[in-house]
């Protein structure tokens, strides 16, 4: 059996008999409700239905449900969509701050590149500039040898140099050998047998003691030199005998002593370089060891110049003979 019940709120109860005497909370308000019998509150009692309180939420009212966010349709497309966006992006500031260092980094390393090669260029043209300045040095210092030789000897020295006691013989040393006690080397001078060629078993071994100021600057001291003459019949050193200072009537500061030859000779041998008339490739026979066309060459007046192997070779044949009567345009 259940007991019907009235609360002060309005809502119908239905308890348990068991519950009778005692208090029941309503589930609509929470105030609590005395249960009586039927006959002392003037309900009629309904069959019992459930063995425990049964509240007819009909009449009460009803508890709101709190609000759900409903699940925006394509939300995981969305989400996917943005994370993609923003992984592309972030790879694009990666790539784009890769591209833009690496570009910093080339030209700074290009920058570098330059800066080191105009160095190393400034530094060869400054070893040139100071090889060619102590090769015109060397020259000046040969040339006025040769002018304190002529003044003793009343001549300037045979290319090649004679034997002592065969002065009508062959040539067997060169006058670059006759030069050196006037170049401060009458050490080495006094040891060498001027009366043995310069390939003797004695004089070989001085092959290797040629003195530094025939070594052209830039080149090894290896008993090779590239100061030479010209060695011809028109030229200050004739194939045989010498001539004087006199003997030049172009004039001293016209004509040619010694010069850069573009070969090398030991420096011992009576071997320069040979000149006659109207010769070809004669420009091919002189300097350019530096690579700007030009070759040093020390005049009989005792002056050196540096001269452009680009000029016409009738220039070059004028300053090189002794008494042709030509006029050099030098300048």
């Amino acid at each position: 059996m259940s007991i019907t019940l009235q609360c002060g709120c309005g809502k119908t109860l239905k308890v348990d008999e068991k519950y009778c005497g005692k208090t029941v909370k309503c589930p609509a308000c929470g105030v609590g409700v005395l249960v009586q019998e039927a006959s002392d509150t003037g309900v009629q009692a309904d069959a019992p239905t459930k063995p425990s309180v049964a509240i007819d939420d009909g009449a009460a009212p009803k508890r709101r449900k709190p609000l759900e966010r409903p699940a925006a349709k394509g939300s995981s497309k969305v989400l996917y969509i943005g994370l993609g966006c923003a992984v592309a992006a972030l790879f694009g500031c990666l790539i784009g701050g890769s591209g833009a260092g690496w570009f910093v980094y080339s030209s700074v390393k290009e920058t570098e590149r330059k800066r080191i090669a105009d160095e190393e260029k400034q530094r060869k043209e400054q070893r040139r500039r100071d090889e060619q300045a102590d090769s015109v040095n060397n020259l000046k210092q040969i040339v006025l040898a040769l002018h304190n030789y002529e003044s003793a000897h009343r001549r300037f020295p045979a290319a090649g140099m004679p034997a002592q006691f065969n002065p009508n013989g062959p040539p067997i040393l060169s006058w670059r050998v006759h030069l050196l006690p006037y170049l401060e080397h009458e050490q080495l001078f006094v040891q060498i047998r001027l009366n043995e060629p310069w390939d003797s078993a004695h004089n070989r071994q001085f092959w290797s003691k040629m003195p530094s100021i025939y070594q052209l600057p830039g080149k090894p001291n290896d008993g090779k030199t590239y100061y030479q003459v010209f060695r011809g019949n028109e030229s200050v050193f004739p194939d045989k005998g010498s001539i004087r200072i006199t003997d030049i009537t172009d004039g001293t500061s016209n004509t040619l002593a010694i010069v850069e030859a573009a070969e090398s000779v030991n420096w011992m041998q009576p071997t320069d370089i040979p000149f006659q008339l109207n010769q070809p490739k004669l420009l091919d026979r002189v300097g350019n060891h530096w690579g700007d066309d030009t070759f040093a060459a020390a005049f009989c007046d005792g002056t050196v110049r540096n001269l452009r192997r680009t000029m016409q070779p009738r220039i070059l044949e004028a300053l090189i003979t002794r008494a042709g009567g030509e006029v050099a345009p030098i300048d």
